[in-house]
């Protein structure tokens, strides 16, 4: 069930990662591997309170702590993301097709690495969940 919640947000995270992607790509010289970074961080900072809250379901645990955590594997995942586009940038032509690709290649990392990772309670937290 958590990967299919997982799945839903992420789907719409995507819609605006693909719709920021696709407005940077248009609008502004710099080039896909620009807009993809500014794509990412617009759609990350939605999927971390989606995913904190309906998720992981771990809104009665201060954010701090999830947020450091997702944000920097947001930063490690936009430069893996921005490189897969790359490498697929060399091997078709098509911009659009090429990103697609390159984000379904880093979701099922990304959804482990933030279940195992990111979305954890602390000893500390289970023990004062378990007193409430």
């Amino acid at each position: 069930m958590t990967f299919a919640k997982y799945s839903s947000i992420q789907l719409a995270a995507y819609l605006i990662d693909m719709g920021v992607f696709l407005l940077a790509v248009g609008w502004s010289p710099a080039g896909p591997l620009v807009a993809n970074l500014f794509a990412k961080v617009a759609a990350g900072i939605f999927a971390f309170f989606l995913h904190r809250q309906f998720t992981f379901e771990m809104s009665d645990v201060a954010p701090r702590a999830h947020a450091y955590k997702y944000f920097l594997l947001l930063s490690l995942n936009i430069p893996i993301a921005s490189g897969a586009l790359a490498l697929f940038l060399l091997l078709l032509p098509h911009v659009v097709l090429s990103k697609v690709l390159a984000d379904i290649a880093c979701v099922i990392l990304t959804y482990g690495l933030s279940k195992h990772f990111v979305f954890t309670r602390s000893h500390v937290e289970d023990q004062r969940m378990v007193k409430k």
